[in-house]
């Protein structure tokens, strides 16, 4: 079967991550969530910690889990502990087998945005390039404080591990950095001059190449 590249399908990787993490031993959603929220997950995979409760019942629901009996701590509330299933354990298999195979280049936002952008004044546009350049060198700032926070006291292959996804969602990030910085320019400079139904008009100064042409018209 040909494993090009496609868009993920909806949850892929949040259920990936329940049924490993059930598969290491019967555990409930807080562990989960405690478990994810020391290795920053949220900040190099797609994971929202409010669906890990909705997740796990889900997958109870589709036989791919199931419950375990409850697990109280102290004076906390008990808490519905899960188990895999050997249909969970061949969902998993299969996930895992797709996911790191598989390429996953989905459309960005931006590019739509970008290819419409006509719409909006130049100048307006170049800022809002500006903002997603910050946006974008602030969460480089937050992955590289990521790695230092998740690989403190793990050991070497724990360490080795969490810093190579980490590196790699500040490769991609990086990469978005300077698209972002060249895209600005080049609007800036015309480059996008009669793209789309309109003009984008240059935010400062002629498109490059005009003063030389006009000049040659008047010699």
């Amino acid at each position: 079967m040909s494993r090009g590249a496609s868009p993920p399908s909806s949850g892929q990787v949040t259920r990936l991550v329940l049924l490993s993490l059930v598969s290491m031993g019967h555990t409930h959603g807080y562990r989960i969530r405690k478990a994810l929220e020391a290795r920053h997950v949220d900040r190099w995979a797609d994971i929202r910690y409010g669906s890990i409760y909705a997740g796990l019942r889900r997958l109870t629901r589709e036989g791919l889990l199931e419950e375990a009996g409850q697990e109280q701590e102290g004076r906390g509330p008990p808490r519905t502990l899960y188990r895999i299933t050997e249909e969970g354990r061949r969902e998993r298999d299969r996930l895992l087998r797709d996911l790191a195979a598989r390429p996953r280049l989905a459309a960005d936002p931006v590019d739509v945005a970008l290819a419409f952008g006509h719409f909006l004044p130049g100048e307006e546009l170049a800022g809002l390039l500006d903002e997603r350049l910050k946006a974008v060198t602030e969460r480089v700032d937050q992955i590289r404080a990521t790695r230092r926070l998740a690989v403190r006291g793990a050991d070497p292959g724990v360490k080795a591990l969490v810093d190579d996804l980490v590196e790699h969602s500040w490769q991609r990030l990086k990469t978005e950095e300077r698209w972002t910085a060249r895209v600005r320019d080049r609007l800036m400079q015309g480059l996008y001059r009669g793209a789309g139904a309109g003009e984008f008009e240059p935010a400062a100064g002629p498109a490059p190449g005009r003063e030389m042409e006009d000049d040659g018209k008047g010699t």
